[in-house]
Parts: structure tokens; sequence; C-alpha cells
């Protein structure tokens, strides 16, 4: 990971959003892992050591896999349509750029595959508690860990800031939020090392800090964002348009960004 930016969801981004419709269902990544996340949840029983033990390394490098992009956007899930197309965006100038939800499947639907195989009382439909907890705890540490993974691969981190994804003046807090993935994934831009890429190692270049940006009952955790850099949606998406006629792309694209924002 090298820069994090707080990303502003203006109203041009949306109305800009309405007019280009995205059918999320035909995207070519949803298409290409749809038979793979289905493979996995039918094969279950299968993806085990021999000892009655599920395999987590197969089951994470298979359902959660990491995969080559340069930009990762952080957003809510109810926010999955705009950043599919800040996806789009991005992959029209050669930098691809990670939706997790795209490539990986929920694990909510794993959990409940396993959960109805290992997790049952015995003659109920009702589950036994302390299995439960063990099997929601390990996939959820899977899907941290494949987080992470991609964060960390990922040169550029993209935080998608509206009001899904955060909770203003919630419990006197300045910005906070109810998801407990965002959280994580907001304090690993703090933990995560900065690494310079290589093609800029050379570059005279002005460095900039990055610090912390940093429904039933839930948790809320203070996400502080302030020092974050700020970019309006809407100002990004015309900016990678005049990058894309100037026919900048890729690897240069991502330079410019960083020095223009």
């Amino acid at each position: 990971m090298f820069k994090c930016y707080n990303l502003l969801q203006g109203k041009k981004v949306v109305k800009e959003f309405l007019q280009n419709t995205y059918n999320i269902n035909s995207d070519k990544y949803f298409s290409e892992t749809a038979n793979i996340q289905e493979r996995i949840l039918e094969n279950v029983n299968k993806l085990t050591n021999g000892e009655n033990y599920l395999d987590g390394d197969v089951i994470q490098a298979e359902w959660f896999p990491t995969i080559n992009a340069k930009v990762f956007i952080s957003h809510s899930h109810e926010d999955l349509a705009t950043a599919l197309f800040l996806k789009k965006k991005f992959d029209e100038v050669n930098v691809p750029a990670f939706v997790d939800s795209v490539v990986w499947g929920y694990c909510d639907d794993l959990l409940k595959k396993i959960d109805n195989k290992y997790c049952r009382n015995s003659g109920s439909h009702t589950y036994n508690y302390k299995k439960r907890n063990n099997t929601t705890a390990a996939v959820h540490m899977m899907l941290s860990n494949a987080l992470t993974q991609m964060m960390d691969k990922c040169e550029c981190v993209l935080f998608l800031n509206t009001h899904n994804s955060n909770l203003k003046d919630c419990c006197g807090r300045t910005v906070a939020t109810a998801s407990p993935w965002i959280f994580h994934e907001i304090s690993m831009m703090k933990v995560l090392r900065q690494q310079t890429p290589r093609r800029l190692l050379n570059e005279q270049k002005r460095t900039r800090t990055i610090d912390s940006i940093s429904q039933t009952t839930q948790f809320i955790h203070n996400i502080p964002i302030g020092e974050l850099p700020k970019i309006d949606a809407s100002e990004l998406i015309s900016w990678l348009s005049n990058e894309k006629s100037l026919g900048v792309y890729g690897d240069d694209l991502l330079k410019n960004l960083y020095c223009t924002f």
C-alpha cells in the first residue's frame, strides 16, 4: 500500500451513475467467479483434511483469492453500485481496481452452508451455539486476513465515504461506522506498511504523510479520517476521463494521481 484517500461522494457522481446504468449481473468478474463459488458451496464436505476438519487454507484460497489489482475500493455493501462504477472507470484506463464482492463470495453464504452441515443440533432445525461461534470466527478471520492481504498488495486505497459507510455524530463521535469490515479496512490503513512502488523509487516526488482513517444490535467504531487526503468522487471521475483523453493509462496515470491529489 502506498497512498490512501478519503473519497467523498458528491451529487454529480450519483447523477452520472444513474445516467450510465451499470448492470451488476453482467460484470465479467461475476461471471468468471460464479462457477468457483458455487462449486465450493456444493462441495463443502470435500474441504477437509481427512480428519473432519475443514481446510481453512483451501477455503480462503478459493473463496477469498488474492488477485492482481492496483486500487482497493473500501465501501459499504449498500454502495456496491457506486463502487462498481468507479471500478469500471479505473479499468477503462488500464488500472485494475478491486471490489471484494465482485471477486469473492459473500461469507454469509459460505457460513450457512458450513453451519447447515456441521452445526445443526441433532434432530432439530436449530444450531449449536458454540459450534456456530467457532465457524463464524473462523470464516470472519479468513475474510479479515484476505482483506488485509489485498490492501497490502494494492498500492492505492480509496475509502468511499458516504452516509452508508459512516454515521456522523453517532454516540457523540465525529465520525463512526457500524460496519466491522469498514472499521477493519480503515484500521489497516494505519497499520500496513507504506511501500513506494519500485517505478517511483528513483523519481523525485513530494511525499505526504498518511495518517489513520483509522440491524439488530450494532457495535459502533470510531473512524478518524480527518487527516486523510480528500477527493470529490465527481472530480476524480472527471480527472480520469481527462487523463484517458490525453492517452494516459496504467502506471503513468497512477503516478499523476498521486501528484495531483
